[in-house]
């Protein structure tokens, strides 16, 4: 795919076009001839500054090969493309893509492909995670703690207190008063 450069924020078209080149080669695009141009020219597009051209129309006639006669309102080839299409660059970004630095995206509602940067996630810093361990063996040894103290205090009653005997209940008459 060679297209006129044209940049993006801090992104350049040959790190687009390397991105585009390992979407494709990927086995999510490999089997889907129609997704695979769909992503091409949708690209190819953006990336000549036509982006404001792509249209639900063009791509029918360009990309799925309908005449002049197509209606989107009637044929929805490219709204069903279009949903396959964010599926597998989901999938493609979750698996064999989960590296890649740069990520293309179509939002809904739009077939013009956004182009981000991969936000590196950054490493959960060592104190949170020894926050939460310390936390729990805190948590543990004070649950232990208390089970020790409540056993002991059963089995090992005090000398001066005098032993628990059976619990007596008084029980007194009913006596009827009203006559």
């Amino acid at each position: 795919m060679k297209v006129r450069p044209q940049t993006y924020p801090s992104i350049s078209s040959e790190s687009i076009q390397a991105e585009a080149g390992k979407i494709l080669a990927s086995g999510f695009f490999a089997e889907s001839e129609r997704l695979r141009r769909f992503l091409q020219f949708t690209l190819e597009q953006t990336l000549q500054g036509q982006g404001g051209l792509i249209k639900e129309y063009s791509i029918g006639i360009e990309v799925f090969g309908r005449g002049e006669s197509f209606d989107p309102r009637t044929d929805p080839v490219v709204r069903v493309h279009a949903g396959r299409l964010r599926s597998r660059l989901e999938k493609y970004y979750t698996t064999e893509g989960r590296e890649d630095p740069v990520i293309v995206e179509y939002p809904k509602g739009s077939y013009v492909p956004i182009f981000k940067l991969r936000e590196a996630a950054a490493p959960a810093p060592r104190s949170s995670l020894g926050r939460w361990w310390k936390t729990i063996a805190l948590a543990t040894s004070g649950l232990m703690l208390a089970g020790l103290v409540i056993y002991w205090a059963v089995e090992n009653p005090q000398p001066n207190q005098p032993a628990a005997g059976p619990a007596s209940i008084a029980v007194l008459p009913f006596v009827d008063t009203i006559q």
